[in-house]
């Protein structure tokens, strides 16, 4: 018997990339990677409440596959990312956050790739032992354009090289769970 223990869910859906607008007032190149980004630290980028309300339907229903009590979702961060030639965004976490998400606004395939919490655990400690191979050391979801993708924030991640793509990324933060109901499905 095998059991798989420690999952992590990820949650993939369609979405109308067209009526997910971000307003940025101002692009910045990131540092090493060297995409253009409206990430919210200096460019202030926002959304039209008409916009929010859209992506945030979009994300309750994917979260609703495991989230079986009532809860609400805050918005607490967005940004677009353009990605010219072979750009890339290193490794990284979002920190302080429930959730995070990335629409596919224009892309011809996905270069997101996710990282095993435990990898350099395993790495350190089993280094060409069975263990090593029976976890996969990254993870390259096959989204496509008009596409969501929502994962835990401290799920590591980056973008690999890609050309002439655009995404909108975002932070989210539930309330309004009662760990107490959890509890008692456990």
């Amino acid at each position: 018997m095998r059991i798989d223990l420690f999952p992590i869910p990820i949650f993939i859906g369609d979405i109308d990339a067209s009526k997910v607008i971000v307003k940025s007032k101002k692009f910045m190149r990131v540092p090493f990677s060297n995409i253009k980004t409206s990430y919210p630290e200096d460019c202030e980028a926002t959304m039209p409440d008409k916009s929010s309300q859209y992506l945030l339907k979009c994300i309750h229903g994917l979260l609703r596959e495991c989230i079986q009590q009532r809860f609400t979702l805050t918005l607490t961060s967005i940004w677009e990312n353009i990605y010219e030639k072979e750009d890339f965004q290193e490794s990284h976490i979002h920190p302080y956050h429930h959730f995070s998400f990335i629409v596919y606004k224009k892309i011809k395939q996905s270069r997101t790739a996710f990282f095993a919490p435990h990898r350099h655990l395993l790495e350190s400690f089993y280094a060409g032992h069975y263990l090593c191979n029976v976890y996969k050391p990254n993870f390259i979801p096959e989204c496509k354009q008009n596409q969501i993708i929502v994962f835990p924030s401290f799920l590591e991640h980056m973008v690999m090289k890609t050309s002439n793509a655009k995404t909108i990324a975002g932070n989210l933060r539930i309330t309004g769970l009662s760990f107490k109901d959890t509890y008692k499905k456990l």
